[in-house]
């Protein structure tokens, strides 16, 4: 077994028990309401969104590039628990999406989380904002949430290592994921930093990784000019209060090819209990509170 198959199955395995917040979840299920709707989970990894969402009768299309996490996502899928969920391997940078969802989720940070394959990063945000807008029904919607927008300069000051992920996959993979030194260019919202994985296998001899991670953080203009240039329009709002020591605003939007749209706290914050008032205006005089 190679190293990089360790790698990714440890990144898989972490992630999968790591991040298990499930706010946005219990938020998108309100939001969807009780009638089974079609959801396009775009990079929907181990299925973190995509199975409870199925679990409570909505059709998931799930889709995912890398293969470790889509194999965790089969596995569940295998248990023959989800009979509503779908999943396939595809690239979100190549080519056109499926079509005619009810909702398109681009959760978890993804915008700014990006694989561009050298591609621009700007132009990869815009892409898949398109990508999304055409994957929709007349009068979808979409749900975008990310907490990396608005941030003041100085939300960039401490720039010293920390670790990300620590702990074992089911291999007794051994190891810890670090977020190194990074640099931060106000002006492009460029971050530029090292990424480290230190793994010990259970049987074999240890190592290092070392990659560079260069990511573009979207001001709140950037975003709304880049809704508008995708056709979806953004008809309400709900603001929030800043994110400890990050000195901004962290965003969940939902938009429906210009339809709605909301915010709130950031993905590890709780959600307040607030009945959001989302419009539709898709010509047919539709709206609802949820």
């Amino acid at each position: 077994m190679t190293q990089q198959e360790i790698r990714k199955h440890w990144d898989a395995s972490l992630y999968e028990q790591q991040e298990d917040y499930r706010h946005d979840v219990d938020l998108l299920l309100g939001l969807l309401g009780g009638e089974p709707q079609r959801v396009l989970d775009a990079a929907c990894g181990a299925g973190r969104m995509a199975l409870p969402l199925g679990q409570a009768g909505h059709k998931v299309h799930g889709f995912d590039v890398d293969d470790s996490m889509l194999a965790r996502m089969q596995a569940h899928l295998d248990t023959g628990l989800y009979p509503t969920v779908e999943l396939e391997k595809r690239d979100g940078m190549a080519g056109a999406w499926p079509g005619g969802f009810d909702a398109v989720l681009l959760g978890a940070n993804l915008l700014c989380n990006l694989i561009t394959g050298g591609a621009d990063y700007t132009a990869a945000q815009r892409l898949f904002l398109r990508r999304a807008h055409e994957a929709l029904r007349p009068g979808g919607h979409l749900f975008l949430d990310f907490d990396c927008m608005d941030w003041k300069t100085t939300a960039w000051e401490d720039t010293a290592a920390w670790v990300c992920f620590e702990g074992a996959d089911e291999w007794g993979t051994y190891g810890r994921y670090i977020v190194g030194q990074y640099e931060y260019d106000a002006d492009t919202r460029i971050c530029r930093g090292e990424r480290i994985w230190e793994l010990q296998p259970k049987d074999g001899e240890g190592f290092t990784v070392r990659t560079t991670s260069v990511k573009h953080f979207p001001s709140w203009a950037d975003v709304q000019a880049w809704l508008a240039e995708a056709g979806l329009r953004q008809s309400s709002c709900l603001w929030t209060t800043s994110l400890p020591n990050r000195e901004g605003t962290a965003a969940a939007l939902r938009c429906g090819r210009g339809r709605r749209s909301w915010k709130l706290n950031g993905k590890r914050e709780p959600v307040q209990a607030h009945r959001l008032p989302c419009f539709v205006d898709n010509g047919d005089d539709a709206s609802y509170n949820s």
